[in-house]
C-alpha cells in the first residue's frame, strides 16, 4: 500500500479528518470570531497550510494552524464527511457561517459514539490512522529490572469502540482502563511491530518514528550505549518542547488532597493537575456548577503545572467560565477530586482478563 501524501484525495482527507478529531478545536470568541484550529509537528502544520493556502502558523503558546471565519469551510467542505467525534462542531459551525450574524455556542462531542457503525467505509483505516498520528505518545523507556531499553506506544482516548478498532487493525498490543478512558498501549517487540506497519502513513509524527526506526538499528546491532545516548537526546527533545511552566497557588486543604492523590496514583502534582484539566474540559456541564475547594481561604502553597499544546486551548475554554486561568484550575482539580472520591481508584489491569472481554464488562457496567 501506497504512503500519504499532501493530497485531497480519499486516502489524505479521511486521515485528516481523523487528525482533527484527535487534534483539532473549533474555537469562539467573545466577538463571534471562529477558529479552526490543528495542532502538532511545524513541519507538518506548514505541509497542510501549503496545501489548503488559507490561515496561518504560530508557534506560540504552541505550535498551530489557525484558519479563521469564512476560510475555513476551504478546509472544512473538503474533510467534514469524513469527522465523526466533531461532526455535530462541525455543522454548528457550516451553518453559523451561513448566518453571520447568529451567535454560536459549541457543543461538546457526545460521549459515545458507534464507530462501528463506519466498520465498513473503506476510509476508516486512514481516519483512524490520523487520530493516531495526533494523539499517540512515544517514549524509550528503561526495564528497572532487566536494565533492557524499550519503544512504548500509548494513545488515550474516551471512546472504548475506537481503541478496540484501532487494536483490531494493527492487531499488536493491548487495551486497559485509564480513569475514566481507555488505553493502548504497545511495548517491546509489538511497538516495533506496529511501526512496521504504519512508517508510510506518519506524517505529524515523523520525528518520533525517526527516533523509533534508529532504536531498532541500534538494538538489531547490539549498540547499546548509542540506544543510552538517544534516550538522552529525547529526553532532552522533550524539555524544549514543553511550551510552558505555570505556577499555581493552592490552599492547604486542596493541597493535601492533591498530594495525596498524586502519591497514591504515583505520578507528579504536575500529571495530576493536568489530568483533573483534560477531565473537567470533557464534563463543561459538570464543571460549571463546580465551586472551587478554596474560596477565599489563603493560597500559600504552590504547584508547578507543564502546560503544552494538550492543555492551552482547554485551559482557555475552562477559563471562559472563572475570571482567571489559576482559579479554573483550582476549580477543575476540585470537581476531578470528587469524581474520583465516588469512583473505584483501582484501575490495574488483571493479567488474566482479555483487555476486550474487559471493555465489554465495563460498558454493560459489569463487576470489573
Amino acid at each position: 500500500m501506497p504512503g500519504l501524501e499532501f493530497k485531497k484525495d480519499p486516502v489524505f482527507l479521511p486521515y485528516i479528518a481523523g487528525y482533527f478529531d484527535a487534534r483539532g478545536s473549533f474555537i469562539v470568541d467573545k466577538q463571534n470570531n471562529i477558529t479552526m484550529n490543528f495542532y502538532g509537528n511545524v513541519d507538518f502544520l506548514e505541509e497542510l497550510n501549503s496545501l489548503f493556502k488559507v490561515g496561518s502558523i504560530t508557534l506560540t503558546p504552541s505550535s498551530a494552524w489557525k484558519i479563521m471565519n469564512r476560510d475555513i469551510p476551504k478546509v472544512l467542505d473538503n474533510i467534514n464527511q469524513y469527522i465523526i467525534i466533531k461532526k455535530d462542531q462541525a455543522m454548528e459551525i457550516i451553518e453559523a457561517l451561513k448566518n453571520k450574524d447568529q451567535y454560536i455556542s459549541i457543543n461538546e462531542p457526545p460521549e459515545d459514539i458507534d464507530f462501528f457503525d463506519y466498520a465498513e467505509e473503506e476510509w476508516l483505516y486512514f481516519y483512524i490512522v490520523g487520530y493516531f498520528d495526533g494523539l499517540s505518545r512515544w517514549s524509550l523507556k528503561k526495564h528497572p529490572k532487566s536494565n533492557e531499553y524499550y519503544l512504548q506506544i500509548s494513545l488515550i482516548s474516551r471512546y472504548s469502540d475506537l481503541v478496540i478498532l484501532l487494536y483490531e487493525l494493527f492487531n499488536v498490543g493491548y487495551i486497559l482502563p485509564y480513569n475514566d478512558k481507555f488505553k493502548f498501549m504497545a511495548v517491546s517487540q509489538d511497538s516495533l511491530d506496529l511501526i512496521k506497519k504504519l512508517e508510510p502513513f506518519l506524517l505529524n509524527k515523523k520525528p518520533e518514528l525517526e527516533m523509533a526506526l534508529k532504536f531498532k538499528r541500534f538494538l538489531d546491532s547490539g549498540k547499546y550505549k548509542e540506544i543510552e545516548k538517544l534516550t538522552g537526546e529525547l529526553k532532552s527533545s522533550k524539555k524544549q518542547d514543553s511550551n510552558t511552566t505555570m505556577i499555581l497557588n493552592l490552599c492547604e486543604k486542596l493541597f493535601k488532597k492533591v498530594t495525596s492523590k498524586s502519591k497514591s496514583f504515583e505520578i507528579s502534582k504536575s500529571r495530576f493537575c493536568q489530568e483533573a484539566i483534560h477531565y473537567s474540559y470533557a464534563n463543561l456541564d459538570s464543571f460549571k456548577i463546580t465551586e472551587d475547594l478554596c474560596g477565599e481561604e489563603k493560597k500559600n502553597f504552590q504547584v508547578a503545572i507543564n502546560i503544552d499544546e494538550y492543555l492551552e486551548e482547554k485551559i482557555k475554554v475552562l477559563s471562559s467560565f472563572d475570571e482567571y486561568k489559576s482559579s479554573a484550575i483550582r476549580r477543575a482539580l476540585t470537581l476531578y477530586l470528587k469524581d474520583l472520591e465516588i469512583e473505584k481508584e483501582d484501575n490495574e489491569l488483571d493479567e488474566d482478563i482479555d483487555p476486550l472481554d474487559l471493555l465489554e464488562e465495563l460498558k454493560k457496567g459489569g463487576p470489573y
